[in-house]
């Protein structure tokens, strides 16, 4: 699969009006999502909804798509009304990163909701990419919690039940040429890189992050760098009994971050959580480039630390860095400075990666 950081992060605030009511004889919310299809580059329609809820002072849920194969609209996404007795009220906040939709109901006091069951209360139009693979992609929630308030303004959880279904795209009826999934418009001024964007984008590693364009400007994440990795050197089998804190089998990125464990090329942070939306640093793609080659038996050499900055660098990551510039994979970013702690752009992930699959196809 290939790389879209169409990263959407949707803060949806949500006032519930108040009303007295009788406590829930079910304790349980559920919150989930239907399945739908797409065919290539279109649209549908994806509801978010609840069910089971009554009396509430607070909810907040994330949901996690494959943002290298989806995108949303921010204009498109609305909450739904006039559900009996209540009303929403919600305002918008969106960039095109992590491909996460968070949502924020919020009150410091039990407030009516009014429904019990299933309802939808968020839509959001939801487009598959040209390119993206014809299959099913899951959806993932996330920091979930919705809670009431008992006496002496004590909060008392809900248990919540997650049914999330899947997104499955379809072939398009009239997928354009080949040739034109590469040719990026956005490149100017990214020349360095064009060249390794548009191998990449031809041998089916990348793509770009919405039609005719790549987005060379924006960081990558550390799950999506996994996903290169696994592509560029063919790690594909999971490791399951790696566990991380912040990564489930239901995860878009569980398959590529899994694979990368399973071939030793990340192990996560002592905590043991793997930060998989997180951006990534120059340093940590440095390491993570470097061990991927060692699986893929190619000699590694020696090199000399000789950027000005280098006591900026890690101790862990030196020694990484050092090779690749040996190998001619790595550059600073002027004045003679490597910017360790710097985040790794698009066109960054694309000229590193492609200097490797180069190495890699002899």
């Amino acid at each position: 699969m290939k790389i879209k950081p169409t990263l959407i992060i949707l803060a949806v605030f949500i006032t519930f009006l108040a009303f007295s009511a009788p406590a829930m004889a079910d304790d349980t919310i559920v919150l989930s999502t239907p399945s739908i299809d797409i065919k290539q580059g279109q649209s549908a329609e994806l509801e978010i909804e609840i069910a089971n809820v009554d009396i509430l002072a607070g909810m907040n849920f994330k949901l996690y798509f494959d943002n290298s194969a989806f995108s949303v609209d921010k204009s498109s996404v609305k909450l739904t009304d006039k559900m009996e007795e209540s009303s929403l009220v919600f305002s918008l906040n969106a960039s095109q990163e992590k491909g996460m939709v968070a949502a924020i109901a919020a009150s410091w006091a039990n407030q009516q909701v009014g429904w019990v069951e299933k309802t939808a209360v968020v839509k959001m139009k939801i487009t598959a990419d040209k390119s993206a693979a014809p299959k099913e992609y899951p959806l993932t929630f996330d920091d979930i919690l919705a809670f009431k308030i008992v006496e002496n303004n004590v909060f008392e959880p809900y248990d919540i039940k997650i049914e999330p279904g899947v997104i499955t795209v379809l072939p398009s009826d009239d997928q354009p040429p080949a040739e034109d999934t590469d040719k990026f418009t956005d490149l100017d001024g990214f020349e360095w890189a064009a060249d390794s964007i548009n191998a990449l984008a031809k041998a089916g590693i990348i793509k770009g992050a919405a039609e005719a364009e790549y987005r060379p400007q924006q960081n990558i994440t550390r799950a999506e760098f996994c996903k290169l990795i696994g592509e560029t050197f063919g790690f594909n089998e999971v490791d399951e009994s790696a566990v991380f804190t912040d990564v489930s089998n239901d995860d878009w990125f569980y398959a590529p971050v899994m694979a990368t464990a399973k071939a030793g090329i990340v192990t996560g942070y002592p905590e043991g959580d793997f930060r998989p939306v997180a951006e990534i640093s120059r340093e940590e793609a440095a390491v993570i480039l470097i061990r991927s080659l060692k699986a893929a038996e190619v000699e590694i050499p020696q090199g000399e630390m000789t950027f000005a900055d280098a006591d900026e660098i890690g101790d862990w990551s030196v020694v990484s860095i050092a090779s690749l510039v040996q190998m001619g994979m790595v550059n600073g970013k002027g004045d003679n400075k490597f910017a360790p702690k710097d985040n790794l752009t698009r066109a960054e992930a694309a000229k590193i990666i492609y200097s490797a699959y180069e190495v890699v196809q002899k």
